[in-house]
């Protein structure tokens, strides 16, 4: 299917990466169909982009790269609504935020985006933790050579 991005112009998504949100990532609720977008050029960092808005994308990293230790242990409640069986394996991605330089980009550790790769349904899920956790910095030296460009983040 082609979907229409403000960044990329026309893309060609399959249809099998498109992973619906049970609840919209605030403040954006009425958003729920995404298509998490790699380029080749800028991973490890992709894309979490918006099917139905072609403005609305935002900046995502697998949280294993930069914090290997990284385990959010999900809520029974969040696995239950996302569908996922009491073991099942789950794809993590914690959103970035970008600021004016690559060295001052940030992940927010307290709230990942969970996805089931079976269901494909997501959410944005609230950990246990303080609001330190938000805006962790990324101290690996590389990520400021290969994140998006600060203007590009939605």
């Amino acid at each position: 299917m082609q979907i229409d991005t403000l960044r990329f112009g026309v893309t060609e998504i399959d249809e099998e990466r498109i992973i619906q949100f049970t609840a919209g990532i605030p403040p954006f609720a009425e958003v729920r169909r995404f298509a998490v977008v790699a380029r080749e050029e800028e991973l490890p960092f992709q894309w979490l982009q918006a099917v139905d808005d072609p403005a609305l994308a935002f900046v995502v990293v697998d949280p294993r790269i930069f914090f290997p230790a990284y385990a959010p242990q999900i809520a029974p409640a969040d696995r239950e609504e996302l569908g996922l069986d009491p073991e099942e394996a789950v794809q993590v991605l914690v959103l970035l935020v970008l600021g004016r330089t690559p060295r001052s980009i940030t992940a927010n550790l307290l709230a990942p985006v969970v996805i089931s790769p079976r269901t494909r349904t997501a959410k944005q899920v609230v950990l246990e933790g303080g609001l330190d956790r938000v805006r962790v910095p990324l101290s690996i030296p590389q990520a400021a050579e290969a994140v998006p460009a600060a203007e590009a983040a939605g």
